[in-house]
């Protein structure tokens, strides 16, 4: 007997960009508050700091010396205004990436900052900012806290999840995506995670449907991602789910399973499909003459 699937589906066409974050300055506080030997992080072993999302991670380097970050990313991406990345010929600046590990080495005596992502995706960034000093080079392991290791789940299969995305039309990408997640399903090279305070979850606006994603699911693929939240009628009469009301420029649709017309009191799962945004990294930076 054949599956029916009763979904609330609308695609919503929207136009946008990409936004690109500025690196922050170093506060004043940090630089004159900084410890040699110290890091921020909270080491569970010799050299291993351990990273929280949000929040920015100070390191002490070698100045004038190779320093070596072991990242969790598989191809990791580096954004620094005040550090030079690598040439287009592959030539090593004061940034240099070997697989899964960055170098750094660099002259300059007063603290640079750095985000560091996986390749393909913005979704989730490791912020630092390193002090130089001058000591021997120092080998720094980087992991996540154990309450957000799901939100920085390396996207390996993201490749896959692009074969199987483009392997149809965009509608019907959309609409298998969405039948398999109503049948408990993970479609091929997604990855699904619990949603925290630390993702940028969806806004639904309404004053009779009451929506929740934090602590729902969170499935990524290459070109799109899904939040899986709750939707509850809050009203004492019937409501039935309207779709634009968690509508934005990335949503490419919103869909409500089992039901789209709740009683007073009743819940239903409710569906947004967003669009990744994937940014071309800039290769070299040119530092700034007059800091």
């Amino acid at each position: 007997m054949k599956f029916k699937l009763s979904l609330l589906l609308s695609l919503i066409v929207s136009a946008g960009g990409a936004f690109a974050d500025e690196i922050p300055a170093v506060p004043a506080e940090i630089i004159s508050g900084a410890k040699a030997g110290q890091p921020t992080g909270k080491p569970e072993g010799n050299n291993t700091i351990k990273i929280s999302a949000g929040s920015n991670t100070m390191l002490t380097v070698s100045q004038g010396y190779s320093n070596r970050l072991v990242t969790p990313f598989v191809h990791p991406e580096v954004v620094s205004t005040s550090l030079t990345g690598m040439s287009e010929n592959g030539e090593c600046g004061e940034l240099c990436i070997k697989d899964s590990v960055i170098y750094v080495a660099t002259d300059k005596d007063y603290p640079v900052s750095m985000f560091i992502t996986e390749k393909g995706t913005q979704n989730a960034a490791i912020s630092l900012t390193l002090i130089p000093k001058k000591v021997p080079p120092k080998e720094y392991f980087l992991t996540f806290d154990d309450d957000q290791k799901g939100l920085f789940t390396v996207q390996t299969g993201s490749r896959e999840a692009e074969k199987w995305e483009t392997s149809q039309s965009y509608l019907d990408t959309i609409k298998t995506l969405l039948r398999s997640i109503a049948l408990n399903q993970v479609p091929n090279g997604y990855t699904m995670q619990k949603t925290t305070n630390a993702v940028r979850v969806p806004i639904c606006r309404s004053r009779q449907i009451k929506t929740t994603f934090i602590n729902g699911q969170y499935i990524t693929g290459y070109n799109l991602s899904v939040f899986i939240g709750v939707a509850e009628n809050i009203s004492n009469q019937t409501v039935q789910i309207n779709e634009t009301m968690c509508g934005d420029w990335d949503v490419a649709a919103v869909a409500a399973f089992p039901n789209t017309v709740l009683e007073a009191g009743q819940k239903t799962e409710l569906y947004v499909v967003k669009k990744l945004v994937h940014e071309e990294p800039v290769a070299t930076f040119r530092p700034n003459l007059l800091r």
